[in-house]
């Protein structure tokens, strides 16, 4: 799932709906965009503006993504997505051709693909990417990016430590197993 590009409700601002909101998310790796979308939010619906393809086969889409909403136990309401494909609600939906939830593209989420399992490796890849690391758990923890704050950076780093002992006790197992 990590290959797509994801749009996460938990990205925008609760007031930005209520104001109609306008503007741009963009995706980036390694330093270089791969991918931006304009946007148009309403208390009822997004709208999405985005070119799909490229050359001669590449097309403008504009799609409108309506809005469900759950009410909370402690009062207040959750607000979802709405799938077009499939009319499930669902926080994130990942671009391809549309905007469609997870289920729709069959995405699966990188810790499915782990060949080495330790608990909270994928989390661990996430936390660096979020520092500005380079990829592998084996690669040196960056200093704290600027302004970044130190409460989230030392939890970041935490999530990352956590995967190092993780990894630490999966391989000492695997030692004892084959010692055996």
């Amino acid at each position: 799932m990590d290959d797509f590009l994801k749009l996460d409700l938990a990205s925008f601002e609760r007031e930005w709906f209520a104001r109609w909101r306008i503007g741009r998310v963009t995706w980036s790796r390694g330093g270089r965009e791969t991918g931006s979308i304009g946007y148009r939010l309403g208390p009822d619906d997004m709208e999405l503006s985005y070119r799909h393809g490229r050359g001669n086969d590449a097309e403008d889409v504009t799609e409108r993504i309506a809005f469900t909403f759950t009410e909370q136990p402690l009062g207040g309401r959750r607000r979802w997505f709405v799938c077009k494909s499939c009319q499930r609600r669902c926080r994130v939906l990942i671009g391809g051709a549309r905007f469609r939830c997870r289920q729709c593209y069959r995405a699966t989420y990188p810790s499915q693909y782990e060949t080495f399992r330790a608990p909270g490796l994928a989390k661990a890849e996430t936390a660096r990417e979020r520092v500005g690391a380079e990829p592998g758990i084996g690669n040196p923890f960056p200093q704290k990016p600027k302004g970044m704050h130190w409460r989230t950076y030392k939890r970041l780093e935490a999530v990352n430590w956590d995967a190092v002992l993780a990894i630490e006790r999966v391989l000492a197992g695997e030692i004892r197993r084959r010692n055996h």
